[in-house]
């Protein structure tokens, strides 16, 4: 009884005490080592052992859901490296981490012995930039026992298991250019030390491996993954390996082998081998994709042996051989309730690579044997100095029934074949003599037939048809005996993501190697072989070829041509460059709503290489007839019997003739950046243009896209007929603001509006969407033109002009026929005889027949006329009734200045003087656009011996008042200078001002 109190009171101790122990530790927990005191800490101590920048968002100790041992709880944590020159430094970012301490352990001997680590959702992010800088080294050297500000020692750090689940790696090499990036990877690694050795255990798993080059995907692994054990002898320091699975794209390898370093060479001797787990065929067909051989209800028989040796010394610069065999023995391929099967397959191949090339590596393929429904082929090949200057003997002879593979095996719902192809085919070459341009190197013979092949893939939007295809290789005995071969292509299609076609009924080609006289190749040696300047030599011709581009908006028609073609090796100081002969029966080419048609093209052109896929085009363009149309421009452009040099999209013209409706040129100079045309960039040209006719009524009309739009040309690309004029909405003439031209122009007739000029000459400019006539000299049927015009649309489909008239000797009855705007402003001018100087500027703006509205025309304007006559008329006689002079028939004037304003629907005449008969009269007065006016004349010098003045005004020249007055220009044109200081200064100062504007002397006054 006494023994069961005793113990009865153990065990309520025990509780006790385990209680309080727990509650001490919950106190402890969540009271005094909070997240909120401990985050700090601990990111203090991981950044004072670790070269990296760590950041977390919360860091908690765990007892109860690691018992018995305690944890650290980390959340949202980050480490960037400090390394410097590294660019891209962020190294880990993991959701969750979890680490399970040996406290005892740090307590007793200050070492760290972490029982676990469990990382969620990492991302892991590996960096190599071009110096060999990375941003993984941020372990920190340190001396044996590393002390920290709050004087943590610590010894030794031991981790037994690992377990990373649900990480995303990513590796990046700017070396190589090469990335590559793990997904959905898993790791569980184990460790354990005895006395004698540490053993690792570990295990992988991943969804798949992308490997990137520049930043393009270029093959992936599917399911990576190992169970590998690791062990170290202690003593010995030998690495024996052995693993129960490696996996890739789900076959299945396994591995074992030593490492043991060699202190004398300061390396690690190898000795591994590596083999597939099992001998089934299944492992062969697992590499082919699953479009091409689907795995479902298959029966293989046959096995293949795969084994990898590596032996040799690694590191201090040396490196292991790796030797490689693969055997695939008595092969066949079938599925169940199918027709079709393979019958045979079988190869064999070897390989050796001699990593540090002490030796040449080799592979052999010695006989490589499928035969069965529809496929008998057979080949072999032999591969030397795989690491060195690869050379490649291969042959290959066979045949494939598509059609038959096709319909008796189960490919690819999305894919049709159809068709037969041959092939007879040996070759020898080295990659350095194509890297080289040693073409004379290449040795190649046999065939490649192709008949009535149709090959369709959905997924692709890829459709392929071809009635016959035929390459041939042979040795051409003339010359240099060198390879040389012949292409016939018939009745192709192609078809590309429905929106890129190609259709050729005929394409035949023959190529061959000739040698360059003369010339220098860039190596003349290589391993002491002196070589010949060979280049590449192409003919062929094609015939009936159509293709577009949906999503370009292109399309092309080439009904008959025949190409010869040059390839140019690379000489000493100079790059590679093509150069090819074109002859063209009729090409047609839509870029959107731009159209160019040729006839009877003949072109030379040459390609230099100008970098990686870029070559830079020059040479000389020539043909018979040419057809253009370009977008906004609605009149087709023509060009007959004319050469074009061009250097990349720079234009040389040289007396090309031009044809544009009724229009016609002869154009000298340059067209620079001609691409803009096309696609809406700036073109500049400075061009001489020599013509005969020039409709810029028409020219206008085009550009405003008033005319009606032309058929595109047939596909034998016949003249566009031009369509007459029909006015759907009137616009402005508007120039694109992409095009910048200067012509000297040489004019013989002009039509504009409906006025004809004669004799052009002067600068025309085309600039941000104006055009400008400057210091441009014309003849018209009634006088000689000076004239400077800025032409301007405008946005609301209207167009401004801001113009300087200077006309010579013009007949004065003729002044509104050559400027018909001023007919409703001075209708009087028709009732003079003579000939008269007349200068005008302002602006205004174009109606739709491009001529001038005559309200919004605003100006000042001069003229001068020396021995003129007034015709007699009502006015006329009226006021030499009330003058008391004689009327005449003609009455003679000597001399007349007159300076004009317009505005507002007004002309002013400013006070002007003019003799007639025995009188001296001033004038002046205002001219309105509906006809009515109101003059003012005063009579300074009369046979009445006193000055007065006339007011003579009307609604019309038929409907006029004349009344006597007081005379109000008396005082412009006296010698007294009494009188002279009562003239309005204003008017006589806008007199000057007009005169100024307009080129002309100052105005004196004019004594009696």
């Amino acid at each position: 009884m006494r023994f069961k109190r005793v113990f009865k009171r153990l065990i309520i101790s025990l509780l006790v005490i385990g209680v309080v122990f727990s509650l001490a530790i919950a106190v402890a927990l969540n009271f005094i080592f909070t997240p909120e005191k401990i985050t700090p800490v601990v990111v203090e101590v991981l950044n004072e052992q670790l070269n990296a920048e760590v950041s977390c968002d919360g860091v908690s100790l765990t007892f109860f859901s690691t018992f018995p041992r305690f944890g650290v709880a980390l959340e949202n944590t980050a480490i960037k490296t400090l390394q410097t020159g590294t660019q891209k430094d962020t190294l880990a970012v993991f959701k969750k981490a979890l680490v399970e301490v040996n406290l005892r352990e740090y307590l007793q001997h200050h070492n760290i012995t972490i029982r676990n680590i469990q990382i969620e959702e990492p991302k892991l992010y590996a960096y190599a930039d071009q110096e060999g800088n990375t941003n993984w080294n941020i372990l920190k050297e340190t001396e044996e026992e590393t002390t920290t500000s709050d004087s943590l020692q610590i010894n030794d750090i031991t981790v037994h298991h690992l377990e990373i689940e649900h990480a995303t790696l990513i590796y990046d090499d700017a070396v190589t250019n090469v990335s590559h990036k793990v997904n959905d990877f898993s790791l569980i690694l184990s460790a354990e030390k005895t006395a004698d050795s540490i053993g690792i255990a570990i295990t992988t798993h991943s969804e798949n491996v992308e490997a990137y080059y520049k930043e393009q995907l270029f093959h992936t692994f599917q399911s990576p993954g190992m169970e590998v054990t690791v062990d170290l002898n202690r003593a010995t320091r030998v690495v024996t390996i052995d693993s129960k699975d490696i996996s890739v794209n789900h076959i299945h390898f396994k591995a074992n082998g030593t490492l043991r370093p060699n202190k004398k060479e300061h390396a690690m001797e190898m000795d591994l081998h590596a083999g597939l787990t099992t001998s089934s065929i299944t492992n062969f067909i697992n590499v082919v994709p699953k479009v091409f051989l689907p795995k479902e209800n298959i029966v293989a028989q046959g096995a293949v042996h795969f084994d990898i040796d590596m032996t040799g010394l690694y590191g201090s610069g040396h490196l292991p051989k790796i030797a490689v065999a693969m055997d695939l023995e008595n092969g066949s391929i079938a599925y169940e309730n199918i027709a079709g099967s393979i019958d045979a397959l079988s190869t064999s191949a070897r390989g050796i690579f001699y990593l540090d090339k002490s030796q040449p590596s080799t592979v052999n393929i010695d006989t490589l044997l499928v035969k069965g429904t529809g496929i008998d082929l057979v080949g072999n090949m032999q591969i030397t100095d795989v690491l060195g200057d690869v050379y490649i003997k291969s042959a290959l002879n066979g045949a494939l029934d598509l059609t038959k593979l096709y319909n008796e095996f189960p490919v690819d719902s999305s894919m049709t074949l159809h068709g037969t192809a041959q092939a007879n085919l040996q070759g020898q070459f080295s990659l350095s003599a194509i890297q080289e341009e040693q073409y004379q190197d290449i040795d190649l013979s046999g065939s490649i037939a192709m008949k009535d092949v149709v090959f369709n893939m959905k997924k692709d939007s890829l459709d392929f048809n071809s009635e016959k295809a035929l390459l041939t290789f042979y040795r051409e005995t003339e010359g240099l005996n060198h390879t040389a071969v012949d292409m016939t292509i018939e009745d192709t299609n192609l078809v590309y993501k429905l929106d890129k076609e190609l259709h050729a009924k005929t394409i035949k080609a023959h190529g061959t190697v000739k040698e360059v006289a003369g010339a220098t190749p860039h190596n003349k040696k290589r391993k002491g072989k002196k070589f010949p300047h060979v280049m590449l030599a192409l003919n062929g011709s094609m015939e009936s070829v159509r293709g577009k581009s949906v999503s370009d908006s292109m399309m092309f028609l080439l009904k008959k041509t025949a190409i010869e073609a040059v390839l140019h090796p690379r000489e000493q100081g100079q790059k590679g460059y093509i150069t090819s002969n074109f002859s063209i029966d009729s090409l047609g080419i839509r870029y959107a709503n731009n159209f160019l048609g040729i006839k009877k093209g003949g072109y030379k052109v040459r390609l230099d290489h100008a970098g990686r896929k870029r070559w830079k085009p020059r040479g000389r363009v020539g043909f018979g007839d040419l057809y253009a149309r370009i977008d906004g421009i609605k009149t087709p452009l023509h060009m007959p019997r004319t050469a074009i040099s061009f250097q990349e999209d720079s234009l040389q013209l040289r007396k090309a003739m031009v044809e544009f409706g009724t229009s016609n040129a002869v154009l000298t100079g340059a067209i620079d950046h001609a691409k803009g045309f096309f696609d809406g960039t700036k073109v500049t040209a400075r061009l001489d243009l020599q013509s005969d006719f020039i409709n810029t009524n028409e020219l206008m009309a085009a550009f405003s896209g008033v005319m009606e739009d032309t058929e595109v040309p047939n596909e034998n690309v016949a003249p566009m007929k031009q369509e007459t004029a029909a006015t759907t909405e009137k616009q402005s003439f508007a120039i694109p603001d992409s095009l910048q031209f200067h012509f000297s122009t040489h004019i013989k007739k002009l039509a504009f509006g409906s006025t004809d000029l004669t004799d052009l000459e002067g600068d025309l400019q085309i600039s941000e969407g104006n055009l400008y006539l400057k210091d441009f000299s014309l003849q018209t049927a009634a006088a000689h033109l000076n004239t400077n015009i800025t032409y301007s649309p405008k946005p609301d489909r209207t167009s401004a002009i801001d113009f300087q008239f200077d006309l010579s000797h013009i007949a004065m009855s003729q002044l509104t026929n050559v400027l018909p705007v001023l007919d409703s402003l001075m209708p009087s001018t028709k009732s003079f005889l003579g000939v008269a100087d007349f200068r005008m500027k302002g602006t205004a703006t174009l109606d739709e027949h491009l001529d001038f509205k005559t309200n919004s025309l605003n100006g000042i304007a001069a003229l001068q006329a020396h021995d003129i006559m007034v015709l007699d008329g009502p006015t006329f006689s009226e006021l030499a009734k009330t003058l008391k002079f004689k009327s005449k028939e003609r009455n003679p004037v000597k001399h007349l200045e007159v300076e004009m304003q317009i505005a507002n629907n007004t002309l002013e005449i400013l006070p002007a003087l003019v003799e007639i008969d025995r009188y001296r009269l001033a004038f002046g007065g205002e001219q309105h656009l509906d006809l009515s006016y109101d003059y003012h004349i005063s009579v300074l010098k009369s046979p009445v011996p006193f000055k007065m003045g006339i007011n003579v005004d009307g609604a019309n020249f038929d409907d006029y008042s004349i009344k006597l007055t007081k005379a109000k220009y008396k005082y412009y044109f006296s010698d007294k200078e009494r009188l002279q200081k009562k003239a309005d200064t204003a008017v006589i100062a806008a007199k000057n001002k007009i005169r100024d504007q307009l080129g002309l002397k100052p105005f004196e006054i004019v004594s009696n």
